[in-house]
């Protein structure tokens, strides 16, 4: 992956989580936990004690948290925040971004031009200070063009092979104040009047002002709401986690890491290595 600009796999990136719990769930010494809700982690002796929201506890010798830091940070017990590399964990701001995938009618060289997409700039007056000020678009992804492969695997399912459509992916919020709107939500659900589907309309409008044409009325569209989701990594934050990588090996040994988005950089690229 070091060399490639987009990846993605023919059903969408959740293929790979998918198949890391297909593979696990194969595994006789694995149990996984659903719908199990942490509300504390504590140490008792040589071993970590999790407790559950519904009362259970679970014992393990080794610890792995993915979970957002400044919400592992606040599930620690007073004996770990007591170690000043725990504080690093809440240092950081975070970003909430709505997703938005629309599906127009036509080949994709009708839509926009041949790419990967386009970013927007920073407003030269600074960014609005509320949701009324604007829509918030900080870019769209052409995927069409950058993932193609996946739209025959949508023509397959749908018995239209000679499907011709265009899907947009467009990101709103970030630094901007995101607008409230339902978490997951698409046109199968909601009516054409619903604040929803207004608020999808009036994207459409402003992509059809960025593309410098009159955009046509999408067959299908999609919000999928992702709070606190970015982390916005301040200057000297390598530096602390070392220092908290360091802490982790000197307390613990290889027994607790700490991983994800605020750790190791946002998204897959800089996640997995």
């Amino acid at each position: 992956m070091t060399e490639a600009s987009v990846f993605s796999f023919r059903d969408g990136l959740q293929t790979l989580t998918n198949s890391l719990e297909e593979y696990l769930r194969r595994q006789s010494h694995v149990e996984i936990l659903r719908d199990s809700t942490v509300s504390s982690i504590a140490r008792d002796g040589g071993d970590f004690t999790i407790t559950l929201a519904n009362g259970a506890f679970v014992a393990p010798s080794h610890l792995i948290s993915a979970l957002p830091t400044p919400q592992l940070y606040q599930l620690l017990a007073p004996s770990f925040r007591g170690l000043k590399p725990f504080e690093y964990l809440t240092i950081n701001p975070t970003s909430s971004v709505h997703v938005v995938n629309i599906v127009f009618p036509g080949n994709p060289s009708t839509i926009h031009p041949a790419g990967f997409g386009y970013l927007v700039p920073r407003p030269p007056q600074g960014y609005p200070s509320s949701p009324g000020e604007g829509l918030g678009i900080l870019g769209t992804v052409f995927d069409s063009c950058s993932a193609s492969a996946q739209d025959i695997s949508i023509a397959e399912k749908t018995g239209n092979v000679n499907a011709e459509f265009t899907k947009l992916t467009v990101m709103i919020g970030g630094p901007y104040p995101v607008p409230q709107i339902q978490a997951a939500v698409s046109s199968s659900d909601v009516k054409q009047s619903s604040p929803q589907a207004e608020f999808v309309q009036r994207i459409v409008k402003q992509l059809s002002t960025h593309l410098s044409q009159q955009l046509p009325s999408p067959i299908y569209w999609s919000i999928h709401s992702n709070v606190h989701c970015i982390p916005t990594l301040l200057p000297g934050h390598l530096e602390r986690m070392s220092e908290l990588r360091q802490c982790l090996s000197s307390k613990f040994g290889d027994r607790f890491q700490v991983v994800g988005a605020g750790v190791g950089g946002v998204s897959v690229g800089d996640c997995v290595e």
